[in-house]
């Protein structure tokens, strides 16, 4: 009884504009009520339905020129990458916005990296950044978290959580080119994952590819984190059978199972029957292999069609993002140079089956 009466006051909360508790005033502002109404209408019947979801978009976005724009990522931070500088004035904002694939836009840069006195730059090409990263609601009421740069996924996955998305005890299956958490120990101490403001800080200023998911995985079952099994589905196993204990640094880490692309439907499956959550956090740069564009001289554009043809592979990985309850995509730029042509198909080719 008592809980059916704390969600009964929830649910008048969020649906009536009624604030319950002691010394309050009984109704919301009529401009909240029109930004609830705006948020529920950009969310669609099946997430606006669900409370967690709207109390918390609402906690973590304001609505601004009529954008659901994140608190949390509004800040200005340079191009810049270790030795390596991104040149675009030196400088770059991409907000984070509840959105659509209409709202993808880019920063065009040119990367170089500093090479001494006599030969300051090395110039490597033009690249493609994100002007917005997108939180895309889909048709059949999934939630897409959409980056650049991997490391932000991590920050997709907490506000998955604090939505009620997710939970700790959840799977998630990382499609990579690649493994990208080999040394998850050299991490920074354990954030405090419910405090989205200070994992956006995280993940923008800290958190590096070799470590950016260890901050998320469960250890001890009776506190669970974000995550708790991982698997690693990675460029180059297809048709190959591969279901493999990964274990990434001697003393422990994070560990998980190495799996082809056609063993991952078999273990979802598994997963979901016991209950787990589902997370898949996608890498375009899975696919940079097929275009010719793969940061491992041995993955070439003959060698990778002989195991699985791309679009065998996409099916895969389409079928994949239908059983998830969340998904992550990171575009990679730095390893998928075709930002604006075959990493967006594939990007719509995604979200549009979602």
């Amino acid at each position: 009884m008592i809980i059916d009466e704390i969600y009964r006051n929830f649910y008048r909360y969020i649906y009536m504009g009624l604030r319950v508790g002691p010394n309050t005033p009984a109704r919301r502002s009529s401009a909240n009520t029109e930004t609830l109404d705006s948020l529920k209408l950009l969310l669609g019947p099946k997430l606006s339905s669900q409370p967690l979801v709207l109390q918390g978009l609402m906690d973590r976005f304001e609505l601004k020129n009529g954008i659901f724009t994140s608190k949390d990522y509004n800040g200005r931070r340079p191009f810049l990458d270790n030795d390596r500088i991104f040149c675009f004035d030196g400088m770059r904002s991409s907000p984070l916005i509840i959105g659509s694939l209409k709202d993808l836009a880019y920063y065009t840069v040119w990367d170089a990296k500093v090479m001494g006195s006599k030969a300051p730059l090395l110039r490597f090409g033009d690249l493609s950044y994100l002007e917005k990263y997108l939180l895309i609601p889909t048709k059949s009421g999934k939630m897409v978290f959409l980056s650049d740069q991997h490391t932000h996924a991590l920050y997709g996955l907490a506000l998955a959580k604090k939505l009620g998305i997710t939970n700790g005890f959840s799977a998630l299956f990382h499609i990579d080119e690649h493994i990208d958490n080999e040394f998850p120990n050299r991490t920074h101490s354990r954030p405090n994952l419910d405090d989205l403001a200070g994992v956006a800080i995280l993940c923008q200023e800290k958190l590096e590819i070799t470590n950016f998911l260890s901050p998320g995985q469960t250890f001890d079952r009776n506190n669970p984190l974000l995550f708790n099994d991982t698997y690693y589905v990675l460029t180059g196993y297809s048709n190959k059978g591969i279901e493999t204990t990964f274990i990434s640094e001697p003393s422990g880490g994070l560990g998980g199972m190495k799996l082809s692309i056609e063993k991952a439907l078999e273990y979802i499956n598994a997963c979901k029957e016991v209950g787990l959550k589902i997370i898949i956090d996608i890498d375009l740069d899975y696919f940079a292999a097929y275009f010719g564009e793969s940061s491992d001289k041995k993955l070439t554009k003959e060698s990778i069609k002989k195991q699985m043809s791309y679009e065998q592979n996409l099916q895969f990985v389409l079928a994949i993002a239908k059983k998830a309850d969340f998904i992550t995509i990171a575009t990679s730029p730095d390893f998928f140079k075709s930002q604006q042509t075959h990493a967006r198909e594939i990007l719509e080719r995604i979200i549009n089956n979602l």
